[in-house]
């Protein structure tokens, strides 16, 4: 199913929920239980036809030569169907530690666990993303019995206050709160199982998974659509989960507290970061003491105002389940909402003990270094290359010597390793040089929206 094929059908079936919520909740279980009924077919079609076979190898005299070569070819086939749909997915990767070692992180756990009626986590995952999550596994494939992981990115733990955090876990513990209503948890965990089987489907080159690999290929994504609406209800509802759990006014202040650091890391820390690679062979050993340290500066309050602006800019798109900031900020009835500054004490220091704290950053610092160390050094390479060939173009500049081409390529230079604003100069004498030069108006277009000044549209 192509993307507008499935937006069309979203925004019908969006539609019809509204016009007629129970019908659309009968088709919603309709196809839930297609998915199973499919499978039990083919599966009741492997049995019916191996058990009659082996019935007429019995009552029928001389038939038993061809039940038996029927049977070479039907039980190979259906123990590969059935070993096609017991699909091992992966687990989510990161550095697994144990709850008890963080009595602070296991409290509040437990807190939202019973507040909000949630099943036990069996595995807690630190990671370098800026994110949190639950992610569940199902242990024996469609069938089910999930193994919960909790999910921390150690840059959100150093972004956010403890109380702040406590809302992001309340909303990702929402998704499995039974407090939703039994249709609704049921509903979201089939969801998420057809899409991984999905995937997992497609990645697999075994034979015999053909036939799956076509019906599910079209019912996934047809039963994402069937169920568009109640996923993105179920956004809202965790967003209340969270609300019940640390307030209204924090979960929104959170939503855009991480928006704002998220944006800071991006604009500021990363772009920094990568400069180094210029003066430095390898990457630095520290990465999340360096991070710890960005991250609890002041951010201006120009720049924080110009992040929040831009994210309540969005608008939820018509097949999109998670609907847009100020959509979940108008629900919360918290639109004039603004991000809380850097937390005096952040939420990794307040739930994690220090020895296990320096222990985590130690390690996922390290990871990261591996992870990054060839893309690095080649990174390191290309920009000494860079800077020599820089330092060429302005000795010809200031000979006078810059071709038009030559200035180019000065400028595109100066761009990569000095950033947008350090081209300001150049791009005003390239306008009055070269007024027709696409490069050159990409450029200046470039820098005033980069400054806020529609103005450069007209040049793009």
């Amino acid at each position: 199913m192509d993307e507008a094929t499935f937006e069309a059908l979203a925004a019908r079936l969006e539609r019809e929920s509204a016009k007629s919520p129970r019908w659309h909740r009968t088709k919603v279980i309709g196809m839930a239980l297609l998915g199973y009924f499919f499978i039990a077919g083919v599966l009741a079609f492997i049995i019916g036809g191996t058990a009659a076979l082996a019935w007429a190898a019995v009552a029928i005299r001389g038939s038993g030569y061809v039940v038996i070569k029927l049977l070479w070819v039907l039980l190979p086939l259906g123990y590969l169907i059935c070993r096609s749909l017991w699909v091992t997915l992966p687990p989510p990767g990161g550095l697994e530690i144990n709850l008890d070692d963080a009595p602070a992180l296991c409290a509040a756990v437990d807190e939202l666990r019973l507040l909000l009626q949630t099943p036990k986590i069996d595995v807690v995952l630190l990671t370098m993303e800026f994110n949190a999550g639950v992610v569940q596994i199902p242990r024996i494939g469609i069938f089910g019995w999930p193994r919960n992981y909790l999910v921390l990115g150690w840059p959100m733990l150093l972004a956010l206050s403890s109380e702040g955090f406590k809302s992001v876990l309340a909303h990702e513990f929402g998704h499995l709160s039974s407090a939703h209503g039994t249709f609704s948890s049921w509903i979201y965990r089939i969801r998420q199982t057809w899409f991984s089987l999905m995937t997992a489907l497609e990645s697999s080159g075994q034979w015999g998974t053909g036939l799956f690999r076509r019906f599910f290929g079209w019912y996934a994504p047809a039963f994402g659509a069937y169920t568009f609406v109640l996923a993105r209800r179920h956004e809202f509802d965790a967003d209340r989960m969270a609300a019940l759990a640390t307030g209204a006014r924090t979960t929104a202040e959170t939503l855009l507290a991480t928006v704002v650091h998220e944006a800071h890391l991006d604009a500021g820390f990363w772009p920094r970061l990568q400069d180094q690679a210029l003066a430095m062979e390898t990457p630095p050993e520290d990465l999340f003491a360096l991070m710890r340290a960005a991250l609890a500066a002041p951010i201006p309050e120009e720049s924080a105002e110009k992040w929040s602006r831009k994210a309540r800019c969005f608008r939820t798109g018509v097949a999109d389940t998670h609907p847009a900031l100020s959509d979940r900020l108008a629900a919360l009835g918290c639109s004039d909402a603004k991000a809380p500054p850097a937390p005096v004490r952040c939420a990794a220091d307040a739930l994690f003990p220090e020895a296990l704290r320096a222990n985590i950053e130690r390690s996922l610092s390290a990871k990261w270094k591996e992870n990054v160390s060839e893309a690095w050094f080649r990174a390191h390479q290309n920009g000494v290359g860079t800077m020599n060939r820089l330092a060429e173009l302005e000795t010809l500049a200031a000979a006078g010597e810059l071709k038009l081409e030559d200035a180019l390529e000065r400028l595109r230079h100066i761009g990569d390793m000095q950033g947008v604003s350090a081209t300001e100069p150049l791009l005003k004498e390239l306008v009055l040089r070269a007024p027709g030069n696409p490069q050159v108006n990409y450029g200046m277009g470039r820098l005033l929206l980069h400054h806020g000044d529609p103005a450069g549209v007209g040049f793009i």
